[in-house]
């Protein structure tokens, strides 16, 4: 095959790349915005995209495969990016799966009647899990090795505000009356947190990658 036809290739694995981070960011915010709303309506949504989402993670995958065994690059940067690809359609099927576990979650909180406001801590978890996917994908597709070290230097902090919030959704369980309702209700907020801090730690294996590119 010639320089043109691998060019051609490679640049279309980007876009399906960057094609898939926006899968994955519009499963999440329909996710987030039936666990802040308490209505199950985008979460059905998210819920009824599960085999489509799986088939394009499938066929990034299957896109990159065909590279390396037909292609066989050469050039170390197209090599890099190839790999990269593989690991980083694992890692977005991965967060994608997340994203409808919170769906799931958002449909049960639904189930328990009036809806109340999520903790303001779990709405900036998810803002702050989404923004840092996003900068770690951006890293990668532009070879940022800054950027990528950025998104990295940020895990501490989204590490801390998740663990605070588990534990004070969890003291919150031990010292309230007996009320099933509400007690599912935390508990099922102590699994979305897990849900986004889990997000983040997929962004930030992303980010390492795309950083040891740019390197």
């Amino acid at each position: 095959m010639s320089r043109t036809d691998l060019d051609r290739q490679l640049t279309a694995l980007r876009a399906n790349i960057a094609e898939l981070t926006q899968f994955v960011d519009a499963l999440l915010d329909r996710a987030l915005a039936s666990v802040a709303s308490g209505d199950a309506y985008d979460a059905r949504i998210a819920l009824g995209r599960e085999d489509e989402f799986d088939h394009t993670c499938e066929a990034v995958e299957e896109q990159a495969v065909t590279i390396l065994t037909l292609q066989q690059p050469v050039l170390a940067q197209d090599l890099r990016l190839v790999v990269a690809a593989l690991v980083v359609a694992q890692r977005l099927q991965r967060v994608g799966h997340n994203a409808l576990g919170i769906a799931g979650l958002g449909v049960d909180l639904a189930g328990l009647g009036a809806a109340e406001v999520p903790p303001p801590a779990l709405l900036a978890l998810g803002r702050d899990a989404r923004t840092m996917l996003h900068d770690a994908m951006q890293a990668l597709l532009t070879r940022d090795a800054a950027a990528a070290g950025q998104v990295v230097a940020r895990d501490a902090a989204v590490d801390g505000a998740y663990r605070a919030l588990r534990d004070a959704l969890l003291a919150q369980h031990a010292s309230v009356p007996p009320d099933e309702t509400l007690h599912r209700r935390l508990t099922f907020w102590i699994w979305i947190a897990h849900k986004l801090e889990r997000v983040a730690d997929h962004a930030v294996v992303i980010a390492r990658r795309a950083r040891q590119m740019g390197a």
